[in-house]
């Protein structure tokens, strides 16, 4: 992520510390764009990422709490927001919504904490005490976790991740912050019912009780609170699922993104 990308006549930064470097080019090398996908505050600085928003170059945000953000920063001045989108060919419902077996549920892992990865895992134990039939489906990049139960079963970069959305009623994302999270959108387009954490980078898409249910991060008895609650209620499971199959194609399409 720390570097700029060149496209013709462009220059696109796609890291705080980098718009500096491209807000310094001569004007003779064309237009200069700050591609902010995240609040990148991460590795502290705070003061000159957000002084990176003056500089003079054409500042693009992934989300409407960047947006936000970035104007709070400024005292008013806005950036043009380009949302994330899901792509129709590669995203789709496969499995009937209502077909979806009980209290099956996918999960990203990961072991960056920001990810909250611990908090999703301990509230699916909690979960599983009231319904033993929980059955669980993690994915990720890194090794699998140890001592997972033999009800949580675990892929390593998966190639069949559609496939993997399309056997799971719900969704969970318990992450601590995200840019534009992907994986809840992707599993929406797929027919899950999502719950995911009260963040910025989930709002774009989820809707508290409308396309998703939300809860507070850091709170595993929440989440599975959340998770019995569509197990139990299945009307309300496919509701949800089909609210946000609905917004991610009517709202979040590439066609409309890139246009």
């Amino acid at each position: 992520k720390r570097c700029s990308m060149t496209a013709g006549n462009t220059f696109i930064s796609t890291w705080w510390q980098m718009t500096y470097a491209v807000s310094e080019l001569s004007a003779s090398k064309g237009k200069k764009f700050n591609l902010i996908q995240g609040h990148e505050v991460w590795s502290g600085q705070e003061d000159a990422v957000h002084a990176s928003y003056l500089l003079p170059v054409q500042h693009l945000v992934i989300a409407r709490y960047l947006f936000d953000l970035f104007k709070e920063k400024t005292n008013g001045k806005e950036p043009k927001l380009l949302p994330l989108a899901i792509s129709d060919a590669e995203f789709q419902i496969e499995q009937t919504i209502e077909g979806r077996r009980k209290g099956s549920i996918i999960m990203l892992y990961s072991d960056e904490y920001w990810k909250g990865s611990r908090y999703g895992i301990d509230a699916l134990l909690l979960a599983h005490e009231k319904f033993p039939g929980l059955q669980v489906q993690l994915f990720g990049v890194p090794a699998a976790p140890a001592g997972l139960p033999e009800w949580m079963h675990y892929t390593q970069k998966p190639d069949n991740l559609r496939e993997l959305y399309n056997q799971a009623a719900i969704f969970i994302s318990p992450s601590l912050r995200e840019g534009w999270a992907l994986p809840p959108a992707e599993a929406m387009a797929c027919g899950c019912a999502v719950v995911c954490t009260r963040i910025g980078g989930h709002l774009d898409y989820a809707v508290d009780g409308h396309s998703a249910l939300l809860v507070e991060k850091e709170n595993p008895g929440q989440l599975a609170e959340k998770i019995l609650e569509l197990i139990g209620y299945d009307d309300r499971r496919k509701e949800i699922a089909e609210n946000g199959n609905r917004l991610i194609r009517q709202e979040f399409s590439w066609e409309s993104s890139v246009n």
